[in-house]
């Protein structure tokens, strides 16, 4: 499913707010957090949502030939419209110990059938017949991963159709209206028109968020990047470039007293090793590491990171 936050477009200079002529979404703010997201999605699903954070999924629990709805979150379950009775039910099916389970489930943001045992340990449901046990579907709710791209140019035309494709609530940020536009992104849920930094610094960031900088020059690359690390809150930080171009960002970065830890877990130069050329291949390249990365959590020579800059391998 889609989240739509609708578009941004500038209303004034610097502005980051109001809507494109035409269009009959009302505006949003810059600040647009997880809340925001699912909220918009919630009001199309049968059940309220309530203070979520980090990545949710919609929970079936079938019992007894009922069938129970909610989301859970950072391992708890919140938001149904059953009964108090139901509830009351659904909290007992679904205690301390498995809620904490699927909980930390929510961040494969795969759906996935689990059955929970008399010990409260969620566990895949291997059998189609019926064993007796409760068993809990998770479906997640897409978008509520966030794809920014930094930079409106042709790089970032591909990118934001690629992560619209993959289910990611996509951003895209340029201090020039004329490329940041309805026209040349007409997939993306947000588009604001306002200076790199302040762009970055209204967004908030946390580790299901996708930071590409993806400018048309590398002082912007490294304002993106400075500002970007002082948000990171777990979030992916990648940047486009060339070898000497991202060590010289990297330095001039760690010469201001930002940890190397920090630039360690920096994506740059961005993608993954494909020989990619052109825009549209560059773009696959970049969309590939995310994936590597969000799946697998794989780093070697494959990522141009590792192998062209100072990305941290595992282990």
């Amino acid at each position: 499913m889609k989240i739509a936050s609708g578009p941004v477009r500038a209303s004034g200079p610097g502005s980051a707010t109001g809507t494109e002529p035409g269009r009959t979404r009302p505006p949003i703010p810059a600040r647009v957090g997880l809340t925001e997201r699912l909220g918009a999605a919630s009001a199309r699903r049968p059940w309220r949502t309530l203070a979520i954070w980090g990545v949710a999924v919609v929970v079936s629990v079938v019992l007894a030939g009922t069938v129970l709805h909610g989301l859970t979150t950072t391992g708890q379950v919140v938001g149904t419209t059953q009964s108090s009775q139901a509830q009351t039910l659904y909290n007992r099916v679904l205690g301390a110990a498995a809620a904490q389970q699927l909980g930390e489930r929510t961040a494969d943001a795969v759906a996935a059938l689990f059955e929970v045992g008399a010990d409260g340990a969620v566990r895949p449901a291997t059998r189609v017949e019926p064993s007796g046990a409760p068993r809990v579907f998770l479906d997640p709710i897409t978008g509520a991963q966030r794809l920014i791209i930094v930079g409106a140019g042709h790089i970032a035309q591909p990118l934001a159709q690629l992560g619209s494709m993959l289910g990611f609530h996509v951003t895209v940020i340029d201090d020039r209206a004329a490329f940041a536009n309805r026209e040349r992104f007409p997939s993306a849920d947000q588009i604001i028109v306002r200076p790199f930094a302040a762009a970055i610094e209204a967004l908030e960031l946390d580790r299901h968020c996708y930071v590409l900088s993806v400018t048309r020059g590398h002082a912007f690359d490294e304002e993106v990047l400075r500002t970007a690390l002082r948000r990171r809150n777990g979030a992916f930080i990648g940047m486009i470039g060339s070898r000497r171009r991202v060590r010289a960002t990297l330095e001039r970065i760690a010469e201001e007293g930002v940890p190397a830890s920090e630039l360690n877990e920096v994506h740059a130069p961005l993608g993954v090793d494909l020989g990619a050329e052109t825009p549209a291949e560059i773009a696959v390249s970049i969309i590939a590491e995310i994936i590597r990365e969000r799946r697998t959590g794989a780093r070697d020579p494959f990522n141009l990171g590792v192998k062209l800059g100072q990305l941290r391998r595992p282990g």
